[in-house]
């Protein structure tokens, strides 16, 4: 079977939607296929043409940059012209500017899409913008094959949001590398560690962590695995609350980086107020941490799916206290590695089922 995927961006750049799609391609690409990923040159300096794990990476110049991502006809272009015994076309992300671009380009065929769904988000700016964006991406998810949604709670956003037919949604949750968590070195800390990973917005609300620092007892710290726009706020806070050396800020980490943070962790702390896969909880639980989540759906999702006690998932608007209380409680109750979460290679052979339906 020849595989292709269309995404915003590809290795070497890191984030949940790369880690995502280069999990799959490679897992897709071991199990015998021919695999292409089409990206577009993003910042990072990469060839046009590589190979990674099996997997062959074309890279394509954006014309502009908007909101942090590229528009790129150039890959536009290529996805038009697939060559015909292209199987399957596979398109992530549809929240970045260009993914519309591809959508539209793509020729009829078999075509599934994984959204990565986030919603409308908060702010008159952002509304506005999926106001005029979303009517066209739901006219053009409908020359999707198949929408493979990484949780209930995105394939029901969108469906409410985007009208896309629900019976043409197969849900196949996020894997997580349990292999490369559980064998990982736990980093260098003084326990307990607090841990909060991912990308630094404001609506992923880390501050109301670095809050409940202050009502937790020495020695527990908090490390924050990550970058982006929200990093700078966060480093005053914690200078102001006085926690500044109780709070370690790493950056953004390579997996094999984050997997040791993961094993270190007592607890590790989603307040997101929206996600389409409570990512960062799996991949703790999984690591044998405590969980600590805002009570959104896709978190509630990956918590009850993996057994861990519901009690730890708290109001979105939960203040530092009350989420420093949770934490020593989900601190008291660690699981060890008792927790029930998919692995890459389960997503891998789901992901294959799909395609061999759809491509017949």
């Amino acid at each position: 079977m020849k595989v292709a995927y269309a995404v915003p961006r590809y290795l070497p750049h890191l984030g949940g939607i790369e880690n995502h799609v280069a999990a799959l391609a490679t897992g897709v690409a071991r199990a015998g296929h021919q695999v292409t990923v089409l990206t577009q040159q993003e910042g990072a300096a990469a060839p046009v043409e590589e190979i990674i794990d099996g997997v062959t990476v074309r890279r394509f110049a954006s014309l502009l940059s908007f909101r942090g991502q590229g528009l790129s006809p150039r890959l536009w272009q290529a996805v038009r012209n697939l060559d015909r015994t292209t199987d399957i076309l596979h398109v992530h992300n549809v929240d970045a500017a260009s993914t519309l671009g591809v959508l539209i380009a793509a020729r009829p065929g078999p075509i599934l899409v994984t959204p990565h769904y986030l919603g409308s988000g908060s702010g008159l700016l952002t509304q506005t913008m999926h106001r005029l964006y979303d009517p066209h991406l739901g006219r053009a998810l409908g020359k999707a094959s198949t929408i493979i949604c990484v949780s209930r709670a995105e394939a029901d956003q969108l469906v409410h949001d985007l009208d896309v037919d629900d019976g043409n949604i197969r849900v196949i949750p996020n894997g997580v590398d349990v292999a490369g968590l559980r064998g990982a070195v736990p980093a260098d800390a003084i326990d307990p560690v607090v841990l909060v990973a991912g990308r630094l917005e404001t609506y992923k609300q880390a501050a109301v962590v670095v809050a409940a620092i202050a009502y937790l007892p020495e020695p527990y710290s908090l490390v924050i695995a990550g970058s982006g726009p929200a990093a700078a706020s966060l480093n005053r806070l914690a200078a102001i609350s006085g926690v500044a050396h109780r709070v370690r800020f790493t950056g953004q980490l390579t997996f094999a980086e984050l997997a040791r943070w993961y094993r270190r962790a007592s607890v590790v702390v989603s307040m997101s107020l929206r996600e389409c896969f409570g990512m960062t909880l799996a991949e703790g639980l999984a690591a044998g941490c405590g969980v600590v989540a805002s009570n959104i759906p896709a978190h509630r999702e990956v918590i009850e799916a993996a057994g861990w006690d519901t009690r730890t998932l708290i109001s979105p608007t939960a203040s530092g206290e009350e989420v420093a209380a949770t934490i020593e409680y989900a601190a008291a109750a660690g699981i060890g590695f008792a927790a029930a979460v998919s692995t890459w290679e389960d997503v891998v052979k789901e992901t294959l089922r799909v395609y061999e339906a759809t491509s017949t």
